[in-house]
């Protein structure tokens, strides 16, 4: 009887973790694709257009004028909220990172926020947007 219940709560436990490890682990295929839109700062404004791919890789073209290197994308919590729906991606520049806080929408992606920081330095800075909450239109 003993030996029983210890195999039922050993079972309990495995499968509570199972569910656990599922319920945490992203699928980064809903918000694969290719946005596009433009982005008003405080000193510059850009056409852009990034990608999202499905193995967590992200791209983008048209950023302060430069083609980024490869980043990443992940789901994650944007503003309020609990559950990972929308995406921060981050790009590596020449001279500096920028991460950007993306939440989803009907159409496309919303700009929420974005941050830099120049390379060798350690805390992203707020990258002033002009024009609030700018959409990034799905376009593949």
């Amino acid at each position: 009887m003993q030996a029983y219940l210890s195999l039922t709560c050993l079972s309990l436990a495995l499968s509570f973790l199972l569910g656990m490890l599922s319920a945490c682990s992203e699928d980064l295929s809903s918000a694969a694709g290719t946005y596009a839109g433009r982005l008003v700062m405080e000193d510059d404004s850009a056409s852009v257009e990034l990608e999202l791919l499905a193995d967590g890789t992200a791209r983008m073209v048209g950023l302060f004028g430069e083609t980024a290197e490869e980043g990443t994308w992940k789901m994650e919590v944007v503003g309020s909220g609990y559950e990972k729906d929308d995406v921060w991606a981050s790009f590596k520049f020449p001279k500096h990172r920028i991460r950007l806080k993306l939440k989803t929408a009907d159409k496309g992606l919303i700009v929420h926020e974005i941050s830099g920081r120049l390379e060798g330095k350690t805390i992203l800075r707020p990258i002033k947007l002009m024009t609030a909450n700018p959409l990034l239109r799905k376009i593949r």
